[in-house]
This record gives C-alpha cells, structure tokens and sequence, in this order.
C-alpha cells in the first residue's frame, strides 16, 4: 500500500479553502488583466527620418514641423500611432536624424506621406520593436495628442 504526502496533511477546515479558492481567483483575474493589456499595447517600431546631406538642422526642424502639422491635420487618428520622438537630433555624417516610435499599424501611411513630402528615412524595420515603457525621458519625450 503506497503512502503519498497528502495522506499526512491536515484538513484546516472550510476558511483555509475558501482563502485558497480566493487566492488563485485573484490570480487568474490578475492574468487575464495582463493578457488583456498586453492585447492593448502595440509594441511600436522605431522611424529614423533623415535631412538632406549638409542640410542645417533648423531648415530640417522647420521641415519636421510642416510634415507633423500637415499629419496632424490630414490623418488625425493615424497621427496618434506615433507615440514618442526622441529629445535631439543626431548627426550622422553629413546628416541629421532624429527618431520616432510608432504602433505598426500606421508605418505604411508613414513611408507614404514622407516620400511624398521628401522627408528621407533609413529602412524601417519592422521586426525591431519596443513598448512603451521603453520610450521614457531623457532620451524620448511622448507626443501629446
């Protein structure tokens, strides 16, 4: 006859239970939350927009105001995808670049309104994501919408 550890545990009687059975409820509710919020947050990929080879950086900020003002205007909702935009621009060479973190789902209306406007941008890469906890200060600050 074979004696299993379970034969050797007390019964503590119908509140233990019930705060057992309230336990892993609790548990389960704070998982489906999760999965519900992670259902909710796109990850977002990054946008490298790029100026002109020796353009200045204020005739390419000047440019990046008209680009997001006329997104603004003309694609309000796909305007609020992109999430954050990074504090400062970086030179690169004999260019300047700055960044952008947008939900995936407006990256194609993105690539065509910036070749429309001649913003150039490096290769999106859509399989390089991040949450948006990751876009925090000092190096990104969130676009208010």
């Amino acid at each position: 006859m074979g004696i299993t550890h379970f034969e050797h545990v007390p019964d503590f009687g119908p509140h233990v239970r019930h705060a057992i059975d309230v336990e892993t409820a609790l548990h389960r509710l704070a998982m489906a939350l999760f999965r519900e919020r992670s259902d909710v947050d796109e990850e977002l990929v990054c946008v490298t927009v790029q100026s002109k080879a020796d353009e200045a950086e204020a005739d390419f900020s000047a440019r990046l105001i008209d680009f997001w003002t006329h997104m603004l205007r003309a694609y309000k909702e796909p305007f609020e995808s992109v999430i954050a935009e990074s504090t400062e621009f970086e030179k690169v060479g004999n260019q300047f670049t700055r960044q952008y973190l947008a939900e995936e789902s407006v990256l194609d209306l993105l690539e065509q309104e910036m070749t429309t406007a001649g913003i150039d941008h490096e290769p999106i890469d859509r399989d390089d994501t991040y949450s948006r906890y990751e876009a925090v200060p000092p190096e990104w600050m969130q676009i208010e919408h």
